[in-house]
């Protein structure tokens, strides 16, 4: 496998910005040269997203993504997202429009990517695990797979007590949510179809066509755990599960050994 770090201006942030990539060297075990590689092999994809504290180096850093996805032959993009919540901010560049559009097609450009739909995916972790489900269900014709992990819909949720997150972190996130939304009541956002997961969703059902399905998985000390059951609950009650919701639990906290422990599960079912 091959591990690059990418710099590149984007147009739609107005800025530099980064992105890490895995990109297989060999198809099926045996080497090829490069320029027949080129030529015919096209890489199954995931795009994986960060969380709020993390960047692009994080899932790589503090996973086995790399061996994971060497043992299955496919290319993983890890874009960089800061504290953006994978939408356009209110007070900030269009990290969504950047994440669903720029990004794929700045790594179309320069990596050999498969453009099925069967062999594309998106997974993310808490914040990253948010932006997976927009971007997945504002382009259902586009991903196969969505991975949740830690995350549900943010705007659905409570604010946070001192009994889960310390008072700095209450007191950053009301910050936060004035960058990316404009404002800290977050359940005044339910029903836009730009930031709900929820009416995205139904709105996905209402085009009709293909829908991805969705693996979620939550540990049970995690400091969100009642938060992220709103979206279990939510996807467990659509008639007939059309999005194939799948959702796991364990012991764990929010934190990189819980995870770690369920991205290769994620994988299988993806690819």
């Amino acid at each position: 496998m091959a591990f690059m770090q990418i710099s590149f201006y984007s147009k739609v942030l107005n800025m530099v910005t980064n992105m890490s990539a895995i990109i297989p060297e060999k198809s099926n075990g045996v080497g090829i040269s490069r320029n027949e590689q080129r030529e015919t092999t096209q890489w199954p994809v995931l795009y994986l997203l960060h969380g709020g504290s993390d960047d692009s180096s994080k899932w790589w850093r503090y996973t086995s993504i790399e061996r994971y996805a060497a043992e299955r032959n496919i290319a993983v993009i890890m874009p960089e997202a800061g504290q953006s919540g994978y939408v356009n901010m209110k007070y900030g560049p269009d990290y969504f429009t950047f994440i669903s559009e720029e990004v794929p097609e700045m790594a179309h450009h320069i990596f050999h990517l498969s453009q099925k739909r069967e062999e594309t995916a998106i997974c993310g972790v808490s914040m990253g695990g948010n932006g997976a489900l927009k971007v997945g269900l504002k382009y259902p014709d586009r991903f196969s797979t969505i991975g949740v992990f830690s995350a549900g819909n943010k705007i659905a949720e409570k604010e946070f007590t001192t009994a889960q997150v310390p008072q700095e972190g209450i007191d950053y996130r009301r910050k936060r949510n004035i960058w990316i939304y404009g404002t800290n009541d977050l359940n005044s956002l339910i029903g836009n179809p730009e930031v709900d997961v929820f009416q995205m969703a139904k709105d996905a059902i209402d085009r009709g066509g293909p829908l991805p399905k969705i693996f979620s998985v939550l540990g049970h000390e995690d400091h969100n755990y009642s938060g992220v059951q709103l979206t279990r609950n939510f996807f467990e009650s659509l008639p007939g599960n059309p999005f194939r919701f799948e959702h796991h639990e364990g012991s764990g906290k929010h934190e990189w050994a819980f995870w770690e422990n369920w991205i290769e599960e994620f994988l299988d079912r993806a690819f």
